[in-house]
């Protein structure tokens, strides 16, 4: 298979939230575009993953091990980047958060949420900014449930999803004067470890049912390419926008 060609060779790309699932895929598939990769995670895992992706590609990788939701930290991250031309701000969590269950646990658990997949995004966006020159282009992982809803209890991360499209836009507006595009992709119900590991056979098969196009999970790889094509020139017209990556699941009769 030939690998396609997105303009993207010796841009800085800085994938925040790659040590696993859907970023180790789509920062391995950037690193074969001939990039300067900066992968982060809060995980040690982070430097597994780079020697992985050097490992499968070839290409040096810089890892980094920080915690977004704490602001010192991304600072401090951030502080000997230099420029920046792509931040791909990936990074969250996914647990459920029953509206009944009045425990602390589950009021922290619902918080993490929002200190993770909406302010430490923030944070990392913030940063990258201040690194960015014009044709910069910021790249937020969402997901499908950031424009629908569903059951299930996962009350915490689809708020914090929706926040997320909403900071899209609103930086978009933002940062329009700078020409620095804001975008994100919109991930459907995905093949990760996570989920073939965490969801019962029963919920796996009511995810497979809601695809359009073809059943079963998606394959995490299979959504590098829009990552890229917004990393890229020709998405240099685009901006406040999300792509959908679902197999249709969004637009099928089935969800709930």
């Amino acid at each position: 298979m030939t690998k396609a060609n997105y303009g993207l060779s010796g841009k800085k790309i800085v994938f925040v939230g790659a040590s696993s699932g859907i970023g180790l895929a789509v920062a391995t598939e950037f690193a074969r575009q001939g990039v300067d990769l900066t992968i982060t995670s809060h995980l040690d895992d982070v430097f597994e993953a780079r020697d992985a992706i050097q490992k499968e590609t070839g290409a040096k990788v810089t890892a980094l091990k920080f915690d977004i939701s704490r602001r010192e930290e991304v600072i401090a991250a951030f502080a000997d980047m230099g420029d920046i031309d792509v931040l791909v701000n990936n990074a969250g969590i996914g647990i459920p958060t029953p509206p009944a269950d009045r425990s602390d646990k589950n009021a922290e658990t619902f918080v993490r949420h929002f200190e993770v997949n909406v302010f430490g995004l923030y944070w990392c966006a913030q940063e990258a900014i201040a690194r960015m020159k014009p044709g910069g282009k910021i790249i937020f992982t969402a997901s499908i449930w950031a424009r629908l809803a569903m059951k299930g209890n996962f009350l915490a991360y689809i708020s914090s999803k929706h926040a997320v499209l909403g900071m899209v836009r609103s930086l978009a507006c933002d940062l329009g004067e700078k020409g620095i595009t804001v975008n994100a992709v919109c991930p459907g119900s995905m093949a990760t470890e996570m989920n073939m590991n965490g969801l019962t056979a029963d919920d796996q098969a009511a995810l497979m049912a809601q695809m359009v196009i073809r059943p079963g999970l998606i394959d995490p790889k299979h959504l590098a390419g829009a990552y890229m094509f917004l990393a890229s020139d020709g998405a240099s017209e685009i901006t406040g926008q999300e792509i959908s990556v679902d197999r249709g699941q969004s637009i099928g009769g089935n969800q709930g």
